[in-house]
């Protein structure tokens, strides 16, 4: 297990001191990494701590506070908070950024990987539990800040990014769930008024049998005041008593009657129709005059004829 130096220990303080947002820490895990009776005690301990390291200058710490602050990187609630390395470059006084956060980065995950093997040591099992990887030479001797090796440097925080970018949140992340967020309450607000568009359709679907309905008797209406059809047309007599005999005036009457009677009862079928539209949609003003229009006739023209 490799231990943490006394450089590594401080630059970890001084991270506390750079958090963009404050950190949210899981206290119920923190009592029962760090063997307190109750939660509030663990929350005491740890707020107390807390507040000695980020107070303007910070107090001295103790070996239980640098213990406590070891055991909350472990107790974050979400993710990793993330850090201000150009507060962090200032406050340690490395040359450059890239050191900053190299030396940050090497330090964090030394302290997580001790503190792995640190749990299972304190369990009393004898069951050995497996350690993350050690840390390489290379990530050892990056404490020493080094100009020349900036590049190197780079390669480093960019590799452990994206180790970083599991634990913290970035602002694509964020983008992208607000951008999801967005979606859906857009499909919800598309799909919401569908059944009223679907009962505007069957309405529109009554209106034109309605208006068809309604063509069909006014056609009819204009063939019955218009004149009679040549094929039916009367011929004259001059004897007044054989007017009701002539063969003429026969099949004139028989057509009128069959033609009357055709009409009546499409009459009644449309009359069928306009009812059950009544049914259908009883109630609605829009269509009452519609309705009204379309009332079977009696029988009177029928009598007429």
């Amino acid at each position: 297990m490799a231990k943490l130096t006394a450089r590594e220990n401080d630059l970890l303080t001084m991270a506390w001191q750079c958090f963009k947002t404050a950190p949210e820490i899981d206290y119920p895990k923190l009592q029962q990494m760090g063997n307190y009776s109750t939660t509030a005690s663990a929350t005491t301990c740890y707020l107390a701590t807390r507040k000695k390291v980020c107070s303007s200058p910070p107090g001295k710490l103790t070996d239980g506070d640098r213990k406590m602050l070891l055991m909350a990187w472990r107790c974050f609630r979400s993710k990793q908070p993330q850090v201000d390395y150009i507060k962090l470059q200032q406050m340690a006084g490395y040359k450059n950024v890239a050191s900053a956060t190299t030396c940050f980065l090497a330090a964090r995950k030394k302290a997580l990987a001790s503190g792995d093997a640190g749990e299972g040591s304190d369990q009393g099992s004898g069951e050995k539990k497996r350690k993350r990887a050690a840390p390489s030479s290379a990530d050892e001797d990056s404490g020493t800040p080094n100009t020349k090796r900036c590049k190197k440097a780079q390669a480093a925080i960019k590799a452990e990014g994206e180790d970083e970018g599991l634990l913290a949140p970035t602002d694509s992340v964020v983008k992208e769930q607000l951008s999801a967020h967005v979606r859906r309450q857009d499909s919800a607000d598309a799909n919401q008024p569908s059944t009223v568009k679907q009962e505007d359709k069957d309405n529109e679907g009554v209106h034109q049998l309605l208006a068809s309905a309604q063509q069909f008797l006014d056609d009819h209406e204009k063939k019955s005041a218009s004149p009679p059809s040549p094929n039916h047309t009367l011929t004259p007599t001059t004897n007044p008593h054989k007017l009701d005999q002539h063969p003429n005036n026969e099949h004139a009457s028989q057509a009128a009657a069959e033609t009357a009677a055709r009409i009546k009862e499409q009459r009644r079928e449309f009359a069928e129709i306009v009812n059950f539209a009544r049914r259908e949609h009883e109630g609605d003003g829009d269509d009452e005059g519609i309705f009204k229009t379309l009332e079977p006739e009696g029988d009177s023209d029928d009598e007429e004829m």
